[in-house]
């Protein structure tokens, strides 16, 4: 009897495969049959579950393709942006992108207008950044979008920066700040219509209005106060300011 050379596993049972001439050859081919058919049943799988994970990927670029084709002309700016740092780590070039923007009423606006704004950008409905400013500090209401969505992206202490694999799923907002005025009492607020300023010693905290979770002016206190470091039971001076909401 020849020497054992190896063990092999298929459906059949196991089958212990001697030197060629030890009168089992049928039974070592018909192993190595089934070994290939157990291959060829691996390899078709691999192959369906790359096909479903193309459909996958390709599914949800065309929902963000198209999102991004439907979008606000201020959103699209603001993602833009922030697709642009994340990707190169550079600003976008807003005389380059300008070029693209219609309708040109728009263009305009953002072209010649100046005011502060937020940006506010979630991934699957949480919050991933949100920086603002509440006066204008650049040329134009574009560079102001396009430094505070970069801000949002990256700066936000709160949160890591965004990465490049969340590009498809975040979902960006952009709020243009109204004039801020003083005003003598909490009930000169309304949280679904006025953000808020709160101040105190040099410290100031603000909140934007018609935020999910925050359903009255004290809240919307509070929680302006926690952002500003001012403890909740300190007297500050109250603002109130309406927004244009793009999303």
């Amino acid at each position: 009897m020849g020497k054992l050379i190896g063990v092999a596993i298929s459906p059949h049972p196991p089958i212990i495969m001697e030197d060629i001439g030890g009168g089992r050859e049928k039974e070592a081919e018909k192993t190595i049959k089934g070994l290939r058919e157990i291959a060829a049943f691996i390899e078709a799988g691999v192959r369906n579950r790359d096909s479903l994970l193309d459909k996958h990927i390709n599914e949800r670029r065309d929902i963000y393709d198209l999102k991004k084709r439907t979008e606000n002309i201020y959103v699209a700016l603001a993602r833009a942006a922030v697709e642009e740092w994340v990707q190169k780590g550079k600003y976008l070039d807003w005389e380059a992108f300008m070029d693209i923007i219609l309708p040109r009423e728009a263009l305009e606006d953002l072209e010649k207008k100046r005011a502060g704004t937020f940006v506010s950008i979630h991934n699957n409905g949480h919050l991933r950044g949100c920086i603002g400013t509440t006066m204008a500090t650049m040329e134009n209401l574009a560079e102001e979008i396009i430094h505070n969505a970069v801000k949002a992206a990256s700066e936000d202490p709160r949160f890591y920066p965004v990465r490049s694999n969340e590009l498809e799923d975040l979902e960006i907002k952009v709020d243009g700040l109204g004039e801020i005025e003083a005003i003598s009492a909490i009930q000169d607020l309304d949280v679904k219509k006025y953000g808020v300023v709160v101040e105190s010693k040099g410290r100031r905290g603000l909140l934007l209005p018609d935020l999910e979770g925050v359903d009255t002016p004290q809240q919307q206190v509070d929680i302006a106060k926690e952002k500003a470091g001012i403890s909740k039971g300190e007297e500050v001076n109250l603002y109130r300011f309406e927004v244009i909401r793009y999303e």
